[in-house]
């Protein structure tokens, strides 16, 4: 089967997992050993300021946690669009998917990042 990394899947109407029931997941990996996804379109009630303070800063409206999907809930990820690199940030930050659009370090420094950063979610779990 060929990689769908950086393509976007749309649930269909007859798959029957509720889990995906009408959600649109960019994969993000895709290969032998797996994937991951993050469903885009599963906004919780969770404002980021108050699940990640700093990060509220950074994300694009509605400002709430997003659902990434079943696996590994307390996992967080933020999928973001970036314009460059921040000055003075040392180490990688950013995982590229597609263009500029990627996967953001967490455990980084959100005002470190906020230059660089054009647009931003965060996801509590993700699609394996």
């Amino acid at each position: 089967m060929p990689s769908t990394t950086g393509r976007l899947l749309l649930a269909e109407p007859m798959l029957g997992d509720p889990n995906f029931d009408r959600t649109v997941v960019p994969m993000i990996q895709h290969g032998p050993e797996g994937a991951l996804g993050l469903v885009l379109n599963r906004p919780t009630d969770l404002p980021v300021a108050d699940a990640l303070p700093g990060w509220h800063r950074l994300v694009t409206d509605p400002a709430v946690l997003h659902v990434g999907g079943p696996v590994e809930e307390s996992s967080g990820w933020c999928l973001a669009r970036v314009a460059g690199s921040p000055e003075g940030a040392e180490r990688v930050f950013f995982v590229p998917v597609l263009g500029d659009m990627g996967l953001l370090d967490l455990d980084s420094d959100p005002d470190e990042l906020a230059p660089a950063v054009t647009a931003a979610r965060l996801y509590a779990g993700y699609s394996g």
